[in-house]
C-alpha cells in the first residue's frame, strides 16, 4: 500500500475489526503485517473487506497457529561441550547460554507443534561479531546460517529460520559443528 489505509477483518461471523496497516515505500512494496486472532478447531473463514472505501492490496496470509518462547537456560534443554549458562542482564530470562565452540551444542528438548510442517522459528541472539551456527531438528539435516552481528554482546538481534517439525514433542539443537 503506497498510501497509509485500512482494512476490515472478520474471522467467522464475529464482529469485523479495523486494522490501520501502515503503508510501505510503494505500491510495489510488500509489507507485513501482524494480527493475532482467535481460531476454533476446524475450518475457519478469514474476510477482508473495505467497508466502501479504499483498502490496500493484499498478497498473501500467514496462518501461524501459537507463539512459545523457549528459554535458552531451561533446565530441560542439554548442553554439551563448552556450552555453559551465564548471566545477561539483557536477555529475556536474565540468562543466556554461550560459548557454542569446540563441538558445543544447546538442544532445546520439548518443543510441541500441533501438526507436521515447516515451521518459522525466531532466534534470539548475541553477537558482538559475526559469527555463525547449524541447526537441525530431531537429528535431522542440519542447516548452516551466517548471523549478522548485533552491536555489542548485550544487544539482542533476531534471526528467522525453517524447521520441519514433527505433530507432538520435538528438539532443535544448535551447533557450531566443530567450528
Amino acid at each position: 500500500s503506497g498510501d497509509q489505509r485500512p482494512v476490515y477483518m472478520q474471522v467467522n461471523n464475529d464482529t469485523d475489526e479495523m486494522i490501520d496497516l501502515p503503508k510501505t515505500a510503494n505500491w510495489d512494496t510488500i509489507g507485513m503485517y501482524d494480527v493475532e486472532v482467535s481460531l476454533h478447531k476446524g475450518v475457519n473463514t478469514i474476510t477482508f473487506s473495505d467497508h466502501d472505501w479504499y483498502s490496500p492490496d493484499l498478497d498473501r496470509i500467514e496462518v501461524i497457529p501459537y507463539t512459545i518462547s523457549y528459554e535458552a537456560e531451561d533446565s530441560d534443554n542439554t548442553l554439551t561441550g563448552e556450552a555453559r549458562v551465564t548471566d545477561s542482564p539483557t536477555a529475556s530470562g536474565g540468562k543466556k547460554v554461550g560459548y557454542l565452540n569446540g563441538g558445543s551444542s544447546l538442544t532445546f528438548n520439548k518443543i510441541i507443534a500441533p501438526m507436521t510442517g515447516n515451521y518459522r522459528v525466531t532466534v534470539a541472539y548475541f553477537s558482538g561479531d559475526p559469527r555463525s551456527f547449524y541447526v537441525g531438528a530431531n537429528n535431522g539435516e542440519e542447516q548452516f546460517h551466517d548471523l549478522p552481528k548485533t552491536p555489542d554482546w548485550d544487544t539482542v538481534g533476531t534471526y528467522d529460520l525453517t524447521l520441519p517439525l514433527t505433530e507432538g514433542e520435538n528438539t532443535i539443537t544448535f551447533s557450531d559443528n566443530n567450528g
